[in-house]
């Protein structure tokens, strides 16, 4: 697992050159998570509501709406994301949530598979701190 490091801005992608031909590259991807919320009310839901947007990302939604390369529906789960990930006090969430709203703005669907990799990455790593399982 990534690093926490407190008070950072969650996500980093890096490129890594894997070989000579520039076209090949592999991308790692870092998620640093920030405190969790002190809120007792919202730690209690936080296992649930990660379980349920790891079923989103891995079921019931991403895989759907990269299936279809649907822009809309792109930015619905953009939309989605950054009102939900707010209401939890997850605001790097909330901020993949827009960049889901731009890749769907500029036909980006590169884009969006990096940052759906770094939500589900954010999503685990909260699962971790709160020492829940993802099954």
């Amino acid at each position: 697992m990534a690093a926490r490091l407190e008070g950072s801005l969650a996500t980093k992608c890096h490129r890594d050159e894997t070989s000579q031909n520039s076209r090949t590259r592999a991308v790692r991807l870092e998620v640093a998570v920030r405190p969790l919320p002190d809120d007792p009310d919202t730690l209690d839901l936080l296992p649930s509501f990660c379980l349920d947007w790891l079923n989103i990302l891995d079921v019931r939604g991403w895989p759907l709406v990269l299936a279809a390369r649907d822009p809309a529906a792109l930015h619905r789960l953009g939309h989605t994301a950054n009102g939900s990930f707010s209401q939890f006090g997850l605001p790097d969430g909330a901020v993949m949530g827009n960049t889901l709203i731009a890749c769907s703005r500029a036909d980006d669907w590169d884009g969006a598979i990096r940052t759906v990799a770094a939500l589900r990455l954010l999503v685990t790593e909260v699962l971790d701190q709160l020492g829940e399982t993802a099954s």
